[in-house]
C-alpha cells in the first residue's frame, strides 16, 4: 500500500440546537379545545354572551373567583377573549350554560 489509509477525522455530527424563546410550553396548551367555549359575561349593567371559537380560547384571559362568579383581572389584545369583547372587570356568570 501507499501508507495511506481512507480514514475518516473525528468530525463531530451536525449539532442543532433547538432554543425555544418562550422556555417551556405554556400550561394554555392544556386549554386547546375541540368545540368553541360559550362564556356569559355580565358588564356595565349588561349580561352577554361571547362565543370563542380559536385553538386556545382561553388563552390570554386571567380572573379569580368572586362569590359564585369569577372576576376577570387582565385580558391580552389581540387574543380571542380581547377580541370577542372580554375586558377587565367582566364577571364571568357561566361557561358553557354551567355556572361556576
Amino acid at each position: 500500500g501507499n501508507g495511506t489509509e481512507g480514514g475518516v477525522g473525528n468530525t463531530p455530527p451536525n449539532s442543532t440546537t433547538t432554543s425555544s424563546s418562550s422556555a417551556s410550553t405554556p400550561p394554555e396548551d392544556n386549554l386547546q379545545v375541540k368545540r368553541p367555549i360559550q362564556l356569559t359575561l355580565y358588564k356595565s349593567g349588561r349580561l352577554y354572551t361571547v362565543l370563542l371559537l380559536s385553538g386556545h380560547p382561553l388563552s390570554g384571559i386571567e380572573w379569580a373567583p368572586c362569590g359564585n362568579f369569577a372576576l376577570v383581572q387582565r385580558v391580552v389584545s389581540n387574543l380571542a377573549g380581547y377580541n370577542a369583547g372580554v375586558r377587565r372587570g367582566t364577571i364571568v356568570c357561566a361557561v358553557n350554560g354551567e355556572s361556576l
